[in-house]
């Protein structure tokens, strides 16, 4: 194949374009003829003499290779590899051009991962070819590899032995945080050994799965690390656990219901039956006087059982989110003197002693005043149910500098436990104690309560210490609160 000697382009309908960078014209023509007589590999060969003209060409054009000679007449030495390289990139493969080996090795570590040698020496048609094929072909495969690792899904991070990151793709960028030029040179931070799989926390934010494998990198041994984000997995798996403790807990607190309710429903209703069917065939003794006493016990239970069935209709109510609020401006104090009315009876009964520390005026709120007066007096009831004979129960109401209004409801009573307050606040969520064991109640209160306050926009609060009593505050955000003066 007749190739002429001069500068440009000698193209040869071939598949690898090639750069030649030499100054010495019978070297040049000698290489291109060595190359042309490969058999089977196919070069267009582009021949320029000097480092300025090889730049502006890799500039204007792609090449797969060049073959450089250092010593130009605009440069010398390893600085005419360290220009070039940055032009035609890092993917492409150099071959230095040198008299001997001993002037490459000489300055071989510099050209470490950036050029191959070759002796102008030892140039052999036969072989030189093939070599030069050999190499394109693996720099090309080694290209559509970084393609794919670049495309894939998964971070990809090469590590050398010194623990240094070598490579980086930008799904790892992602992963990260950081441009791939921030994690390149830079230490990994992790172990990296070789098998199994191993979770790491990824700057605090992310969590990944790490896959390691030992690999050859650039003719060094290295750890390609695999990262797979599973930061999305962890969350659905602990909201599923989440999930799964909730069910649980709903199924513990439905069980709970069940047995309670088997007790509360079934001893008044024998009663209701039982003293019914009595004074129904007259046989009761006593005349009259016992007749009231039984109408009496029939009474209460029958009102116990409403209470109970209330309870449930609220319950049932506020899950179907049917709960609508009437709101309206109300007085807080007559609220409070209302539920206060409503309890009286039953904290005489058990001699608890009420004392109601709220302001004597008028304490304007945007509420419902059922709601509210449903507040209060499920409060009240509580702290006297769990109140030892003897103690006392204490109301106020307050409007801190922020403009909250809170309703405080203050018991000296038994107290409770700090690891059951979250759960008194559940529904159906009694304290199992041999005292409230002997307490009726569908443990519904004090649930209902903490979704009526919260569909106000406010929050319910307990404060409690075992056999010192207890303090539930019910606060009203401060837009609902009208101004007022005491």
């Amino acid at each position: 194949m007749a190739v002429a000697l001069e500068s440009g382009v000698r193209t040869i309908p071939q598949s690898a374009r090639l750069l030649l960078v030499e100054d010495d014209p019978e070297d040049a023509s000698f290489v291109e003829k060595v190359l042309s007589d490969g058999k089977g590999v196919d070069f267009a060969v582009h021949w320029v003499c000097t480092l300025d003209a090889a730049k502006k060409v890799a500039e204007a054009e792609p090449f797969d290779m060049v073959i450089l000679d250092l010593n130009l007449p605009d440069s010398h030495g390893s600085e005419t590899l360290f220009q070039l390289r940055p032009v035609v990139g890092d993917e492409i493969p150099i071959i230095v051009l040198s008299e001997d080996e001993n002037e490459f090795a000489a300055d071989s570590f510099i050209y470490r991962d950036k050029a191959e040698h070759l002796s102008k020496l030892k140039l052999d048609r036969r072989i030189v070819p093939r070599l030069l094929h050999t190499l394109l072909q693996r720099q090309r495969t080694e290209r559509s590899l970084l393609r794919l690792i670049a495309t894939n899904p998964d971070g990809i991070v090469v590590v050398n032995v010194e623990g240094t990151v070598v490579f980086a793709n930008p799904a790892a960028s992602d992963l990260f945080g950081r441009p791939i030029g921030e994690l390149v040179d830079q230490q990994f931070g992790f172990p990296v050994v070789g098998g199994g799989v191993v979770e790491i926390d990824v700057a605090g934010q992310r969590v990944a799965e790490m896959r390691v494998v030992e690999i050859n990198w650039r003719d060094d041994c290295a750890w390609l690390t695999s990262l797979r984000d599973i930061t999305d997995r962890k969350r659905f798996e602990e909201e599923l656990r989440d999930a799964k403790i909730a069910a649980e807990m709903a199924n513990r607190a439905k069980s709970s219901f069940l047995a309670c309710m088997s007790h509360e429903l079934r001893t008044p209703l024998n009663s209701i039956i039982g003293f019914s069917e009595m004074m129904d065939h007259d046989i009761l003794p006593g005349g009259h006087a016992t007749c009231q006493e039984y109408a009496r016990i029939i009474h209460n239970s029958g009102k116990h059982l409403l209470s109970i069935v209330n309870d449930v209709l609220d319950v049932a109510a506020v899950e179907a989110g049917k709960v609508t609020l009437d709101c309206q401006i109300i007085d807080v104090h007559q609220a409070i003197s209302s539920s206060l009315q409503m309890v009286s009876k039953m904290a005489r009964e058990k001699r608890i002693q009420l004392s109601d520390l709220t302001p004597p005026v008028m304490i304007p709120l945007y509420a419902d005043y059922r709601r509210v007066r449903q507040i209060v007096i499920n409060l009240l009831t509580n702290a006297i149910k769990y109140t030892l004979s003897g103690g006392i129960v204490t109301t106020n109401c307050t409007c801190d500098a922020d403009g909250l209004l809170s309703i405080f409801v203050e018991d000296n009573g038994i107290g409770i436990a700090p690891e059951d307050l979250e759960r008194v606040l559940a529904p159906f969520g009694r304290v199992g104690s041999p005292y409230t064991s002997r307490e009726q109640g569908t443990g519904l209160g004090l649930y209902i309560t903490r979704i009526l306050i919260e569909l106000h926009g406010g929050t319910l609060t307990i404060e409690s210490e075992m056999g010192r009593g207890t303090r539930v505050a019910a606060r009203f955000p401060a837009e609902r609160v009208v101004p007022y003066r005491v």
